[in-house]
Order: C-alpha cells, then sequence, then structure tokens
C-alpha cells in the first residue's frame, strides 16, 4: 500500500474524533484513484490478504461506487461543520461575535451541498440545532452577530431595533419571569 500511496497515510489524526474521522475521509477521496490502482494490481492479486475475508471486503469497499458517494457526501456536509468548530476552538480572532454567523453559513452551505432538499438536511439541522441548544442560540450570541461590522450589513436603524427588541427580551427574561415566580411562591 506504501507503494501506492507514495509512502503517506490514510489515516490523520486530528485533535477531536469528529476532526480525525473527517480528516481520514478527506484523506481516503485524495487517493481514491491510487487505492483503486492498489486493489485492481496483480500485486493485490499475489497478496496474502486478498484472499481473506476481510481482504475481499476491502476490496469491494474500495471498489464500490456508492462508498465514494458517500464519501464525499460526509465531506460535504462536515466541511463546513468542520470550519465552525476550528474558529471556536481557535485562539486567534475572539469567537462570540463569528460563530452565530459562521454557523449560518454552514446551515447555508449544507442546504446547498445537499441540493435543497430538506429531507436530506433537515436531520442534520435538527442534530446542529439539538448540539446548539442552550450554548449557542442565547440573545448574547446574536447580538454579537449583530453588532459585528464584518459579518452583519445590516442598516443602523435595523440593529436599533434588534437590539431594542433583544434587550427588552433579556431584561424580561432576567428580572420579571423570576419575579413572578417569587410572588407566586409567597402565595
Amino acid at each position: 500500500m506504501r507503494t501506492f500511496t507514495r509512502k503517506r497515510d490514510i489515516v490523520r489524526p486530528g485533535v477531536t474524533k469528529f476532526v480525525s474521522a473527517f480528516l481520514t475521509l478527506q484523506s481516503l477521496l485524495e487517493k481514491k484513484d491510487k487505492l483503486r490502482a492498489m486493489f485492481t494490481s496483480t500485486d493485490w492479486e499475489k497478496c496474502k490478504w486478498s484472499k481473506s475475508v476481510k481482504g475481499k471486503a476491502a476490496y469491494n469497499t474500495i471498489l464500490s461506487t456508492s462508498f465514494w458517494n458517500g464519501v464525499k457526501y460526509c465531506l460535504r456536509v462536515f466541511s463546513p461543520l468542520v470550519w465552525v468548530l476550528r474558529l471556536v476552538d481557535g485562539d486567534r480572532k475572539p469567537s462570540m461575535g463569528f460563530v452565530y454567523g459562521e454557523l449560518k453559513k454552514a446551515k447555508e452551505e449544507i442546504q446547498t451541498g445537499l441540493k435543497s432538499v430538506e429531507s436530506n438536511y433537515r436531520p442534520i439541522f435538527e442534530i446542529i440545532d439539538d448540539k446548539s441548544k442552550g450554548r449557542l442560540d442565547s440573545p448574547l450570541h446574536l447580538t454579537a452577530y449583530v453588532l459585528n461590522p464584518t459579518i452583519s450589513s445590516m442598516g443602523q436603524l435595523q440593529k436599533f431595533i434588534i437590539m431594542k427588541f433583544l434587550m427588552g427580551f433579556v431584561l424580561l427574561r432576567r428580572f420579571y419571569i423570576p419575579m413572578t415566580l417569587k410572588s407566586k411562591s409567597f402565595l
């Protein structure tokens, strides 16, 4: 295999399991032609692994069109998410003002990558929304996004209206709701 991949590994470790899986799939796709050449070579036929059950399964997988379509599909979906994860994990720029917008952009890229077929992207969006619930869907993230001049292309009046609404929401949630709960406990 090293002969066909020019002594490059297929598995590429990353910081997290998610990134490692993504990098491995990316590496597999880059080496697709070389792997197919290896499995169709006479060297493979002479190899002891070609006759084993696992070797035959690997052979069928590498030559399968549906496998490579699945790899492309995974990369199309996860590329934008890896970008967001790198942004959040990075130390170079403050991510608060960028996270909301980048996650929104990632969803748009996923939707476009899946040809805007709702049945394809809806389950992925549900997972993203579920994971970001209580973490990235706060008024604070939306406010940072709206006020970030490099992302938001809204006019000043639109920003003012949104900020006024968000501040009202925050004040209501922070002060009014706890007061009503306290007053009910005294009854």
